[in-house]
């Protein structure tokens, strides 16, 4: 049958079959949808498993090959690998079909279980296959129904301790397949037969596999966890079997026992375009979790909707200060800046910094305080006279402010907003003392006192913490170190339900105060399990910033973190590019080369946009870039993505887009409006690279999942007008906006674009570019609506409404300028700009055939 869309509905099947020895040959069929197969042969009973396996197919061609079955009992680890020798596992009956639901939809399943060839009565292991019908999914189990005892591995959290499903990648038909990996806080690609994702808690989140086809988008698959993810991950290659071209998914090698019932499952989601069926795939996540997709305009988190001054580490006052001035912790030696003289403190130069913006009409809503504002473990005593927060690696002993730092404590003295940090708690954490506190902490000592770490395994350590600083009006709570509390926490993982109980009690605390929740330095299944946890909003989208790094590439996490319901943050950035006195080795200037590139991924991302310059250095009309006069950032409707031109290339090129999807009024007869793409296109890299209207992102998937993102019908647009925002050089800065003329892409005349080859002084070439549909999107009185070339985003739903035949609400702050760009439709050569101040009750863009554009 066929799909509405005319997409054909191949079947995704289960064949059992084959006649290899120990494999009966008798075929069973699950019927999916929309284009995936599965074949698995039917194991005999009793006999050895070494011949068995299944196969994915996409479109009648198989793409996965699978690897061995295995899983840990008392220390023993039995598979159906050809070398199990003693330790293998044996099916223990005939596969069991059965047909069932659940919030995914309807399926059919078969069911195979697995015992010790030799006999041992511990071993006992499930796996089934989930086929559902109406969706392009297949989902793999593993069950323990007996549960299980020593089943921890040597390689520990660096590895797993089982593996199903698993694939083997030396397979010939995986030869042409690509790959696209999310992996903590950044990505990888290449191609699928030499991939190395990681394995345990470093492994990777997801794995995206794809094969270029003639026409179209990339045809895809996407797999992760489904279930249990602080106790599940990737063993790619394969730790627990020692084959360096098999991996899958597995219980964490580091869990101690697990519980009679217990279950792990693997998700393979199929589509087409790898950044649509990443959305398709954490669509199946989030439904599974209970979680709405976090949206820009959120009620409660001030840092996706405004701009804000930051402290994080690369921002000027991120120790800095005690760092200089008193030789602590200093990376490197640096003199002591003329705003951190005796005397005065961190809260004395936030106050001149709040003062600073608001003289120079730079709107910050809200101020960032990193880990320098609580007390840690080593710090120096409440006496001391030293103003300034010291440096150092270790726990925090309480979410309060550090006295010398803060001289007003818990007053309102800032009177805005706050975006508070938060390292682990130190063992020497005085919340272990209240016996309420302490029934929710596990505590395990370091190598010396205070060393060690304290885990909240719910809710009260948390609230008591988020309660007791509400009168610095805390909107959100960020989780750093995440990595670290994995890595010096046994309990975390070790058991399956430690890691659910910390970031459950996390949300829960947080939700209860209507604060939101940053992930940062985060491990995969931390990511994963954010899907069950509807307070987390952003996730750190690269390492800590700084000046002069790629720090800003934020292109592959913004893309899969989006799918999984959170935007991805860059960090702090400068908007100014030199700013003389901060400590960097050899010299005492640091330059930031790219103060565009880092307002535009900032903006891009969805995250926060939080400038962290020196005081008085804050370049405001690059700020201003990302937002409007009241600091809400003007945001795109879908954040950036990697496009599949980019992921087919085979030059090192960024082709990074986001869009906005605008609705046009719904035609007689119709309830639904015809929706058109609007794109800003960043491009980066030596290239050259081709942009086709194809290659965009999609308004609408043509999959059953992407339909239901879907609040209308996609126009037909097959002209974009190109118009270049602003680039960059090695040897000049072009201007913001640019003037370059426009230009019209379409499939036979694509938008090709070749950067310079190298940079200068750390200079990163690009073009950034917005693409608006030139036939079959919105006009307005018979003009095309490019927008607002002179920022980031120049047609944000922030700032423009929904349009009418002849006219376009615009929004702002009273007294505010908007300069909208606009071109004759059917003659580019006709570029006009129209002048918009904003009233009290907004602006109305008013156009026609001969009077062209005005408010």
């Amino acid at each position: 049958g066929g799909t509405a869309d005319g997409m054909t509905c191949v079947l995704a099947a289960i064949a059992l079959s084959g006649a290899a020895a120990g494999v009966a040959a008798t075929p069973i069929q699950l019927i999916a949808g929309e284009g995936i197969a599965l074949s698995v042969d039917t194991p005999t009973p009793h006999s050895a498993a070494s011949d068995w396996g299944y196969t994915v197919s996409v479109d009648g061609a198989a793409w996965l090959h699978s690897g061995p079955v295995a899983a840990t009992f008392e220390s023993v680890t039995y598979s159906t690998a050809g070398d199990c020798g003693e330790n293998c596992l044996v099916p223990a009956a005939a596969p069991v079909q059965s047909t069932g639901s659940d919030i995914t939809g309807s399926f059919s399943k078969v069911s195979i279980a697995w015992v010790a060839a030799s006999g041992h009565p511990e071993v006992a292991l499930t796996t089934t296959f989930r086929a559902y019908t109406d969706v392009a999914v297949v989902v793999f189990g593993q069950e323990y129904p007996l549960g299980g005892n020593g089943t921890k591995v040597s390689t520990g959290k660096s590895g797993t301790g089982s593996l199903f499903p698993s694939w083997d990648l030396s397979a010939s038909d995986s030869a042409g397949l690509d790959y696209f990996a999310g992996r903590d806080q950044s990505t990888m690609s290449g191609k699928f037969s030499e991939a190395k994702v990681g394995t345990g808690t470093q492994g990777t989140a997801v794995l995206a596999v794809f094969k270029a086809g003639a026409t179209g988008p990339l045809r895809s698959l996407v797999t992760s966890p489904l279930s249990a993810f602080m106790a599940s991950a990737f063993d790619l290659p394969s730790n627990l079997l020692k084959k360096s071209t098999v991996g899958g998914v597995g219980v964490l090698g580091s869990v101690t026992s697990i519980p009679a019932g217990f279950s792990i499952e693997t998700a393979v989601v199929g589509g087409r375009g790898v950044a649509d069926t990443l959305m398709d795939w954490g669509d199946v996540l989030l439904q599974r979790g209970g979680k709405t997709r976090t949206v820009q305009d959120h009620p409660t988190d001030k840092s996706l909707t405004h701009i804000g001054y930051w402290t994080d580490n690369g921002a000027w006052y991120h120790y800095l200060c005690s760092e200089c001035c008193t030789g602590k912790g200093a990376q490197n030696p640096c003199p002591c800046p003329e705003e951190c003289a005796t005397g005065v403190t961190m809260e004395d130069t936030m106050l001149a910094v709040k003062a600073d913006m608001a003289n120079r009409r730079i709107p910050m809503q809200y101020f960032m305080f990193d880990s320098w504002w609580y007390p840690k473990f080593g710090d120096p005593s409440q006496n001391s006279s030293k103003p300034w927060p010291i440096r150092d690696t270790n726990g925090m002993l309480t979410w309060t402010p550090e006295p010398q730092v803060f001289e007003d404590g818990l007053k309102d003295w800032l009177q805005m907003p706050t975006f508070l940090h938060a390292r682990y708690l130190s063992s020497a954490t005085p919340y272990r003392n209240d016996p309420e506190l302490a029934a929710q902490l596990i505590c395990e000592e370091g190598k010396s006192d205070g060393m060690g770490i304290c885990l909240p395994v719910g809710p009260k350590a948390f609230a008591k913490m988020m309660q007791g600083v509400q009168s610095w009006t805390p909107f959100l709570y960020e989780q750093d170190w995440i990595s670290a509390t994995m890595e010096k926490s046994v309990a975390v993982v070790s058991s399956v339900t430690a890691g659910d109980a910390w970031l459950s009690g996390m949300n829960e605390a947080a939700g209860a105060l209507n604060m939101t929740i940053q992930y940062s330095m985060s491990f995969s299944p931390a990511i994963l399990h954010s899907t069950k946890l509807q307070q987390v909003t952003q996730i750190r989208g690269s390492g800590d910033y700084e000046v002069g790094s790629s720090q800003w590439q934020v292109g592959g996490t913004s893309m899969y973190y989006y799918a999984l319901g959170a935007f991805a943050s860059k960090d702090t950035l400068w908007t100014t590019a030199h700013q003389p006195g901060c400590p960097k080795a050899g010299a005492y200037n640091c330059t930031e080369p790219n103060t565009k590139i880092q307002i535009i991924m900032a903006t891009l991302a969805g995250g926060p946009v939080g400038p962290g310059d020196r005081l008085n250095a804050t370049n405001a009309t690059m700020t201003l870039r990302s937002c409007d006069a009241t600091g809400a950032v003007l945001r795109p409707g879908r954040p950036l993505s990697i496009l599949d031109a980019q992921l087919t290339s085979s030059s090192d090129t960024l082709v990074w887009a986001a869009s906005t999807t605008v609705p046009t009024p719904p035609t007689a007869g119709s309830d639904s409006p015809t929706l058109a793409g609007h794109h800003v296109v960043f491009v980066s890299g030596e290239g050259p690279v081709s942009v086709r209207p194809s290659d965009l992102l999609p308004v609408c998937s043509n999959t059953t999942l992407g339909q239901k993102r879907c609040p209308g019908s996609p126009a037909t647009v097959t002209q974009y007008i190109a118009s270049v925002i602003t680039s960059s050089g090695p040897d000049s800065d072009g201007p913001w906006p640019a003037t370059d003329a426009v230009r019209i892409v379409t499939e036979e005349s694509p938008l090709t674009l070749s950067n310079p080859r190298s940079s200068k002084n750390g200079v990163v070439p690009f073009t950034y570019l917005a693409l608006t549909p030139w036939d079959g999107g919105v006009t307005c009185g018979g003009w095309v609506i490019v927008g607002e070339l002179n920022k980031v985003v120049p047609l944000s739903p922030k700032r423009f409404g929904t349009p009418t035949p002849t006219s376009w609400p615009i929004s702002g702050a009273p007294n505010e300028v908007v300069a909208v760009t606009y071109v004759m439709a059917g003659d580019a050569a006709t570029v006009r700009t129209a002048q918009c101040t904003i009233g009290a009750e907004g602006a109305t863009l008013s156009c026609s055939p001969d009077a062209g554009c005005a408010c």
